[in-house]
């Protein structure tokens, strides 16, 4: 009696495996790109056994044709608007404009490099760290906060 529950248990376990490898095949072939309009045949043979391909079956085997609609889901890239023509605008204040707007790029560029740190710090102690990284974590994160409140104007 015991040797047929364990021939049904390794029966059971080989169907529940051939299910696996089934699940893993569908997925497997439904994972590849395929052109739009292209056709894959699931074919069986006579032990059970499904394969997936681009080629008909050969006719000792059951085919079914599963034919792939292209279905485009996912990040599109945005269409490029034209730019209207426009005229340039006249300088200011010369190079002395120039000046700041590059030192308020500097600026800025400051600013997000501040930011970026302020939310590693606070990742880090997130994380957890042992009572004297606290310590500097929280100095190096007052620091942070206060640059970012005294020279950032929008954050």
């Amino acid at each position: 009696m015991l040797k047929k529950n364990s021939s049904a248990h390794s029966r059971g376990r080989l169907a529940h495996s051939m299910h696996s490898f089934l699940l893993f095949a569908v997925l497997a072939v439904s994972s590849i790109r395929a052109p739009a309009g292209t056709t894959v045949y699931s074919c069986e043979d006579a032990e059970g056994r499904i394969e997936f391909r681009q080629q008909p079956c050969t006719p000792d085997v059951v085919e079914n044709a599963v034919s792939i609609e292209d279905r485009r889901t996912g990040w599109v890239p945005p269409v490029e608007q034209p730019k209207a023509a426009s005229s340039p605008r006249p300088a200011v204040g010369g190079r002395k404009a120039s000046r700041q707007s590059a030192a308020g790029s500097r600026q800025a560029d400051r600013c997000w490099e501040k930011r970026r740190k302020l939310a590693d710090v606070n990742r880090e102690l997130r994380r957890g760290y042992k009572p004297s990284r606290g310590d500097k974590l929280r100095h190096r994160r007052r620091t942070y906060e206060a640059y970012i409140d005294r020279f950032c104007r929008d954050g």
